[in-house]
């Protein structure tokens, strides 16, 4: 971590990362599951965005 950093800058993603993944078409609004490497994995090959 660099110098002069705090968790607080963690723990703003965190607040912000389940509003960007609903953005993005990666989580439905109203899902609360944690999203991490695992359920990265889990997705389809083609995703849940329409290209």
């Amino acid at each position: 971590m660099p110098t002069g950093t705090s968790n607080s800058s963690w723990e703003d993603v965190e607040m912000k990362l389940g509003d960007f993944l609903v953005e993005v078409g990666l989580a439905e609004p109203g899902n609360a599951t944690p999203y991490d490497a695992v359920g990265f994995r889990r997705q389809p090959a083609s995703g849940p965005i329409a290209v």
